[in-house]
Parts: C-alpha cells; sequence; structure tokens
C-alpha cells in the first residue's frame, strides 16, 4: 500500500499520479499537467538544500539558466514553482525510458553502445557549456535513455544547492563521491573540466565494467580521486583499446590543466581514435556478438555489491569471458566507432512521427516510407523534409521540417474528418458573368470550374454589365460535378412609351421632349447606373435621347466608393455630369502570436501568410482590400491550435487575428 502522501494530490496545476525515484537531492514523481493535457515529472527538493531566502534565489537563477537550455540531448525544464507551504519543485518533461545507472545495473552495454552513449552525453554538455552551464553531477543516475535510444541529461544545476561537494559535519557528501572530480572532492567550484572528469569515469565504467576510483566506503573513494591514478590495471587494460584509453587518461587527469579544455576536443579525439574500417554493418553484428553472449551469462549486478566494494562474482565471471577475446574486444571497440561514425544520431538527425488518431501512413518528400504514424524515421542528413501523413477518411496534412546536426525532432499531426467536395462548372451566355458563391465573390467570370466546394447546398449568382442578375440553388453531391450555363437577358433601359401620331392626333398630346445627359469620371471606366437601371454603358458616355424630367445618376468602379447624383434634364438640351471617384480605405488586418509556456500566453514571432503569400513575421499589420483572405502562420517547433483562419476585411475597419501555438512533444 502506498503511503506517499502526495500521491493523487494536486499541486498547482499538476495532479501527481505516482512516485519515480528520489534520493539526497529529492524526490521525483510522475504527473499529469491538467492545463496542458501532458505527462511532465516533478521534482521536489530536498528540504536541507533550501536553508534560507538567498539558496533559493540562487536556485531559481541557476535554474531559469538551464531551463533556457534547447538541445536534443538535454532534458527540458517547463517551469519552477514554490508550494504554499514553502517547497520548491522542478516541472519537467518526463521521458519513457531508463536512467543509464539503471540500464548499467541491468544489463552489460556493448561497447557500441557504450561509445554511442558517451557521444551523445558529451554532445549535450557541450551545448550546457557554450551557454557557461556547468552541470556538476554528471553521473548514471542523471542520464536518461529514453525507448528510442536517445540521451536525456537532467538535474542541471541543482547539484550546485548543496555545494555538490562539500563534507557535512557527519563526514558524507551531498551526490555520488564516485563521479566527482579531484577539485570538487577538495570543496572546490566545478568548472566544465569537472564535467569532462565525470564524463571520463562514465566512460570508464562502461567499458570495464567497473569504476577506475573505488575505496571501502566514500572517504576513501574520494581520496583516491585526489592522489591516486586511475586503476588500469591488466585486465581492464586489456578490454579497453589503447587509443580509447589515451582519451581516458586525458579526460581523468588530476589537474584541471592536463585535461581537455573543453569536451568538443575530447569528441575529436574520439573519432580520430576510431578510423572509417571497410566493413560492413552485418560483419559489425557478427563480431560484436561473441562478446555479447557472454555479457548475457551474467547475472544482474546487485545493489547490495554497490559501487565501492570488491566486484561480485558475477562481474568476475564476465571479465574472464572478456579476457579470452581481449584481443577481439580491442577490435570491436575501434570498428564499433568506426560505424557510429556513420550512424551516430548525434551526427544526423531524426524525425518522430505522431498522429492523432494513429496508423496514418507517413510520405517523405511525398514519397512514402513504408511507417504509419507513430514512427521514428532516420537517420537523415542536415536539410529539409517535406511530411505528409495520409489516413484513410482524414484530410492530408503536411509540415516541412528543418533537421540540423544533433537535432531529434518530434512533428505532431492532429488529422480532421476528411471534409467531402464536390466541383461546380458554371457558364453562362454571353460568358464573362462575375460568379458569386453563397454571397461571396470569387473573382472568376464564366466560363469556370469551382473546384473543392463543400458537398451541400449553395447559392450561386452571376453578375454583367447590361444583363439582368440570375441565381440559383445548386446542390454539390460529394465527389460530383455540378452544371449551370443560363442564356443572361440583357437589359434595356425604361423609357417612356411613345405614341404614334393617330394615337396623339386623338388624344390631342404633344409630343415628348427629349434632352440629352453626358456622362464621365475620372479614373474612367465607371459603369453608369440611371434611376438605379444598369446601361451597359461606362464612363465616358453620352444618353442622347433621355426623357425630360429628374433622373438619377449612379457610378460604380471597382476598388472606389459609389457615387449617386441627381440630374434634370431639360428639352433639347444637354446636362453634364463629371465626378471624382474616391479610393475605397483599405482594411487594416493585425495578426500577432501567442506561445503557451508553463500555462501563460507569450508572445512570439510567426512567420505570416496571407492567402499563401508569406508577408512577414508577427506581430505585424496590413493595409488590404476589402474581401475575405486566408491566414496562415508557422512557428518552428510549435503546433498552432488553428492552422489557418478565414477573416473578412472591411473597408476602413481594423480586424485583429491571433494565432496560438503548444510546443510539440
Amino acid at each position: 500500500m502506498n503511503n506517499d502522501p502526495r500521491i493523487d494530490t494536486t499541486i498547482s496545476h499538476y495532479r501527481i499520479t505516482s512516485r519515480l525515484g528520489g534520493g539526497a537531492m529529492g524526490i521525483v514523481y510522475k504527473a499529469e499537467d491538467l492545463k496542458l493535457k501532458r505527462t511532465v515529472a516533478l521534482k521536489f527538493l530536498s528540504s536541507a538544500l533550501l536553508t534560507d531566502d538567498e539558496t533559493k534565489t540562487r536556485f531559481m537563477n541557476e535554474a531559469r539558466a538551464a531551463s533556457a537550455l534547447d538541445h536534443p540531448r538535454i532534458g527540458t525544464i517547463f517551469e519552477i514553482e514554490e508550494t504554499e507551504d514553502g517547497e520548491m519543485f522542478i516541472a519537467m518533461a518526463y521521458y519513457d525510458g531508463k536512467t543509464l545507472k539503471q540500464k548499467m545495473e541491468e544489463e552489460e552495454l556493448a561497447p557500441e553502445d557504450a561509445i554511442q552513449n558517451v557521444r551523445q552525453i558529451a554532445n549535450g554538455l557541450s551545448e550546457a557549456h557554450k551557454q557557461d552551464i556547468v552541470h556538476r553531477d554528471v553521473k548514471p543516475a542523471n542520464i536518461i535513455i529514453t525507448s528510442d535510444g536517445f540521451v536525456k541529461i537532467v538535474d542541471f544545476g541543482i547539484a550546485k544547492l548543496g555545494g555538490s561537494t562539500r563534507l557535512t559535519k557527519a563526514g558524507t557528501t551531498m551526490g555520488t563521491p564516485a563521479y566527482m572530480s579531484p577539485e570538487q572532492a577538495r570543496g572546490e567550484e566545478a568548472d566544465s573540466r569537472s564535467d569532462i572528469w565525470s564524463l571520463g569515469v562514465i566512460f570508464y565504467e562502461l567499458l570495464a565494467g567497473q569504476l577506475p576510483f573505488k575505496g571501502r566506503d566514500e572517504m576513501s573513494v574520494l581520496f583516491n580521486i585526489v592522489n591516486t591514478p586511475a586503476d588500469f590495471d591488466a585486465e581492464a587494460s586489456a578490454i579497453i583499446p589503447a587509443e580509447i584509453k589515451a582519451i581516458l587518461e586525458k579526460a581523468l587527469a588530476k589537474k584541471r590543466e592536463d585535461r581537455y579544455s573543453d569536451i568538443d576536443s575530447m569528441l575529436d579525439d574520439l573519432l580520430r581514435a576510431a578510423p572509417p574500417q571497410q566493413i560492413t554493418t552485418d560483419q559489425i553484428a557478427t563480431i560484436v556478438q561473441p562478446a555479447r553472449l557472454g555479457h548475457q551469462e551474467e547475472k544482474p549486478r546487485s545493489p547490495a555489491g554497490g559501487y565501492y566494494g570488491p566486484a561480485s562474482k558475477g562481474k568476475n565471471k564476465r571479465r574472464k569471458v572478456i579476457l579470452a577475446t581481449a584481443g577481439l574486444i580491442a577490435a570491436v571497440g575501434l570498428i564499433a566507432a568506426s560505424l557510429l561514425r556513420k550512424n551516430d544520431p548525434d551526427n544526423i538527425g531524426f524525425i518522430k512521427v505522431e498522429s492523432n488518431p494513429p496508423g496514418a501512413e507517413v510520405l517523405l518528400d511525398n514519397k512514402p516510407t513504408g511507417a504509419r504514424s507513430p514512427a521514428l524515421l532516420g537517420p537523415f542528413q542536415e536539410g529539409s523534409y517535406a511530411l505528409t501523413l495520409a489516413l484513410t477518411g482524414y484530410d492530408s496534412a503536411s509540415q516541412t521540417i528543418t533537421l540540423a546536426n544533433n537535432d531529434t525532432i518530434s512533428s505532431s499531426f492532429e488529422l480532421n474528418t476528411l471534409t467531402l467536395v464536390s466541383d461546380l462548372n458554371l457558364g453562362s451566355t454571353p460568358p464573362g458573368a462575375a460568379i458569386f458563391l453563397d454571397g461571396m465573390d470569387t473573382g472568376l467570370v464564366t466560363p469556370a470550374l469551382l473546384e473543392a466546394v463543400v458537398a451541400g447546398n449553395h447559392e450561386v449568382r452571376l453578375e454583367k454589365t447590361g444583363f439582368q442578375t440570375v441565381s440559383k440553388t445548386m446542390s454539390a453531391a460529394p465527389k460530383q460535378v455540378a452544371d449551370w450555363t443560363p442564356k443572361l437577358t440583357k437589359l434595356v433601359p425604361a423609357r417612356k412609351k411613345t405614341r404614334t401620331l393617330t394615337e396623339r392626333s386623338q388624344k390631342k398630346e404633344k409630343i415628348p421632349q427629349m434632352g440629352t445627359l453626358v456622362v464621365d469620371s475620372q479614373p474612367e471606366g465607371a459603369e453608369i447606373f440611371i434611376d438605379e437601371v444598369a446601361t451597359a454603358e461606362v464612363t465616358p458616355a453620352a444618353f442622347p435621347e433621355l426623357a425630360v424630367g429628374q433622373h438619377s445618376v449612379r457610378l460604380a468602379r471597382a476598388g472606389y466608393n459609389d457615387v449617386s447624383t441627381q440630374i434634370e434634364i431639360e428639352p433639347q438640351k444637354e446636362a453634364k455630369v463629371a465626378v471624382q471617384l474616391a479610393p475605397k480605405e483599405k482594411g487594416q488586418l493585425t495578426v500577432i502570436a501567442m506561445k503557451l509556456e508553463g500555462g501563460a500566453e507569450v508572445s512570439s514571432v510567426a512567420n505570416i501568410l496571407v492567402n499563401g503569400n508569406q508577408l512577414g513575421q508577427t506581430p505585424i499589420s496590413f493595409s488590404l482590400e476589402e474581401g475575405e483572405y486566408t491566414v496562415e502562420a508557422k512557428l518552428f517547433g510549435y503546433v498552432p491550435k488553428e492552422p489557418e483562419q478565414k477573416v473578412m476585411v472591411r473597408s476602413g475597419q481594423r480586424t485583429t487575428l491571433k494565432f496560438q501555438f503548444t510546443r510539440t512533444n
């Protein structure tokens, strides 16, 4: 029965579900982020570490600096919080996998796996050191190996809370002494070369199956770290190739100035120590297999044996098996490193693809990969790749992924239920009529094919100057083509009926008097409406037989405001209408982007596309003609809540669009 009081409780917006582990620095729990609906790891720091406000402030600054690290080999920190009771905790990404310590206790890692893990750890530390951040507690328990085989370094900066290496009154240390550098064991401040030492210890242990510095207790281990050389005994020397041993000796130099000046130099030596060999992957597997069989015979390492006492019988048995093939293992170390040069995930990139729902076919650059989501694709060289997911019954979705060296990019797709569409084939006699669909101007004229129209009923209207407007409700069946080609009726300006001379004589009426109207505009080309009837004429134009009396005249031109006026026509006289058309005021569209970080919105810079054309980055404002526009926003590493939005821009009005982004997991 679980008696941990934190289980099944909610702290801030996290619901704690289980305990993952704990130590001197604190306890780690698995929890659900109730805001963002994701699984996280919460680390509650030991109250012994946070003794005063100054220490808390120092820790907050250190943790914030570590949270800024963005690298595929470094565990992501979401936020640092404090409970109502004053407890400090860190919300971190949860990774499905095991710590390197657990894997070392459960199985013996093959030499190529050891080198690959060290390369990945070193790449993560390199990024941190470039940001002037030192881990100070690099050890197998702080290295997570995910289920996909990728390294994640966790707990950056936490070791500094306990002074990292200072002895307590009881004569013990904060952390694990076996991986501490000599300067840390002496109580001195750690720097990047201290992390190099710790990685050297891990590398030695992975290859030799034992620590380079041992002792009866913690104090004797610390003494040996400071005063005695690494324990390269005959058995370890036989296991570790000479080229790799030289790297370890430099990484484990007692004086900082004798070690590698930076971790990239250590990586370079590791590559030079294993030049490319003309050997296939199948040959590598054949050579490595005997050593793996030897490893399988050993029982899991006993927790009671610890890291400080003599080796267990099982470990001695393993070392005898390896010694029997020492020359073979030395060759395997070089060959495996050569294979790593070609296939190491820290020299190339991977793409992790997920979708909701899963099971979508994955296409890369429009070519089938044979994989279905969720899937891990790769390895790839750096560059841009077009990723497309297709699933029966759902709209396909695409993203452009840009990979750089060391990248493992996660791409998540939310697939939408397939929208059934049809086509509308529209014409007119005569052609050239403007097409309106559901009240919106399509910008097309007859004849035209309207493709991918959502299935259902639609109101179609055709307008042509000088002809009567016609409309029809068309039914668009899924995956069918609906046709309509009406005959347009020409408009005739309304005039008063004239009678024959006989009729006039009989009724003794006078012959109606006519006048002339001349209409002009700047700019020219405006449509002319007289008494709200289209005349089929555009400016400039003359109407020589217009009935005497008052008439309304309206001019209309695309992109300009309509102008209406009243004019009096007198018998046998010419009346003139000349107007200056004013351009329509453009509408203003403002677009902003916000990303969700720790449950709060943070302004961000996203690329904006309007009707498929990239126009800039947020925040941004555009002046646009009145009409409907499709706006898209893209932010690398994030997924928009709405991939695109349709907006109607009105003349003289300001419209604001907001895009929300969440980080891809």
